[in-house]
Formats: structure tokens, C-alpha cells, sequence
């Protein structure tokens, strides 16, 4: 059994990063399960994709009593697994030890590491972006992190930078793309796409995840790639990855110039 860390559907980047993993596992002779944190998301999104349910264990409850009295056979029996159960762990966090989350998460996820280690693990972080990492605390947590990883992934040569700026090159980091666009798609039922389309997918997370001059500069950005396509002969659209990119409609309606068709 595997621990897929990181995931979720609280978010459609996160839920897709889960997708990606299972595909590829899935496609294997012999499969493994998956077992992920209650965090994930509701019973019915852990029953869709076929997930185990991992117990938490390190405080004392119900969970706690069940990990510790309950029969394997009834935690089988109603998908409930246990640290011990996984031998692998996972991370597929996409962006979370950085400077711009705060040290918690980075500190919160090397203490877990350093426990799974002490299991017999063995712990992989997927592709993502990594830091800055500036402060003391977050750099002593990255260096944490990075020891007790068997394998970190950086998604490209900055956050690679960002890593090698705290813990020096190691035979443990590598540097490999994202890959959730090995995902196979499913167009929506209905949904014919026209000759010569271009889609383009705003995020509002560059205006509040960024430095102000970045977020200042986005939407014309945007906007000037738009015009870019249509004037190489492309039709472009607007496809909105999530409700919260809705509230970027408006302005980059404006910008635009002309209207746009949105799919969402």
C-alpha cells in the first residue's frame, strides 16, 4: 500500500496531481492500493477514486482506539488503513514548502518524514516548485525535509535553485517536469471543440499568490496572448480551471478587446 500525501479535491490542481498518480499505478500488472489522509475530501470523493482511508493515529479518539483494537480484517473490511500498512509514501503537494506558506507546512512535513523514516519508509516527492526558503526555521526544515527523502523531485531550475541554496547537491534531489498532463482527458459530454482553437487558462492565484509588480503585470499579460493567438489565425477561449478564476472574467473581458468565449 502506498501513501499518496498532498492530494485532494479541494482544489482542482490537486485533485488532478491524484489523478496522475493513480493512472500510472493503475495501468500496472499488480497495482497497489492507495490509502490518503480523511483530508482528501468527502467518503464519496475517497470512494470514486478508490482510496483507503488512513486513520489518524497520533492523537488519542476514536481513530486512535480503532488503529490500536480493531481486527485487520474489519479495517479491510470498511477501507480503513493504518501507518503501517504503507510502505511508500508519496508527496504530491504541488507547491508547499516555500517561503510564501510559511515554515509550518515545511516543518509540519519534515517531522512527518523523519517519523516515516523511522517506519522503514520509503518517501518521494513528486515533481513540484520549491521555496525560497529565507528564514532560518524554513531552511533548517527544507534540510530536514531533503534528509530524509529518498527521492525529491524539483518541477524546474528554479525551485531546484531554491533547494541546492540550502542543502548543496545531493544524489537524492533530481529535477523532472510536472506530469499531470499525463492525465488522459475526457472532453464533456456535448461539448464539441471548433477548428483552431487555443485555450488559455487564467489564474487568479498569480494575483494573490505574487509579488505586486508580477500580479500588476498578469492580466495584460494574458491579454497580450490572447492577441497573439488571434492574430496567428487561432480562435481562443477562456477555460476556467476553477469557480474562483470566475472573478477574472471582467477585467480581462476589458483588456481584450473583444468578447470571449469562456468554458468552464
Amino acid at each position: 500500500m502506498i501513501l499518496l500525501h498532498g492530494t485532494g479535491t479541494h482544489n482542482k490542481g490537486a485533485e488532478l496531481m491524484a489523478v496522475a498518480v493513480l493512472q500510472h499505478y493503475r495501468r500496472l500488472p499488480h497495482p497497489p492500493e492507495f490509502a490518503v489522509p480523511p483530508q482528501f475530501g468527502s467518503y464519496r470523493d475517497r470512494a470514486k477514486y478508490g482510496l483507503w482511508t488512513l486513520m489518524q493515529e497520533r492523537r488519542w479518539g476514536r481513530a486512535k482506539l480503532v488503529s490500536l483494537l480493531a481486527h485487520p480484517a474489519f479495517r479491510r473490511k470498511y477501507g480503513l488503513a493504518v501507518e503501517s500498512d504503507c510502505t511508500t509514501v508519496i508527496d504530491a503537494s504541488g507547491f508547499a514548502f516555500g517561503d510564501q506558506h510559511g515554515p509550518r507546512p515545511t516543518q509540519t512535513m519534515a517531522a512527518q518524514c523523519k517519523r516515516w523514516k523511522s517506519q522503514g519508509k520509503k518517501i518521494v516527492l513528486l515533481p513540484q516548485a520549491f521555496g525560497p526558503f529565507s528564514s532560518p526555521e524554513i531552511r533548517q526544515a527544507c534540510r530536514q525535509l531533503v534528509e530524509h527523502c529518498d527521492l525529491v523531485f524539483a518541477r524546474e531550475e528554479t525551485s531546484l535553485g531554491h533547494l541546492m541554496d540550502v542543502v548543496g547537491p545531493r544524489e537524492n534531489i533530481r529535477q523532472a517536469p510536472d506530469f499531470t498532463n499525463l492525465v488522459e482527458g475526457r472532453l464533456p459530454d456535448g461539448f464539441e471543440p471548433w477548428e483552431d482553437a487555443a485555450l488559455v487558462v487564467p489564474n487568479t492565484r498569480m494575483l494573490d499568490k505574487t509579488d505586486p509588480q508580477t500580479a500588476e503585470k498578469y492580466l495584460p499579460f494574458v491579454a497580450s496572448v490572447i492577441a497573439w493567438l488571434r492574430n496567428a489565425g487561432l480562435r481562443p477561449a477562456l477555460l476556467l480551471h476553477t469557480p474562483e478564476d470566475e472573478q477574472l472574467l471582467p477585467p480581462l473581458t476589458d483588456l481584450a478587446g473583444n468578447a470571449i468565449p469562456v468554458l468552464r
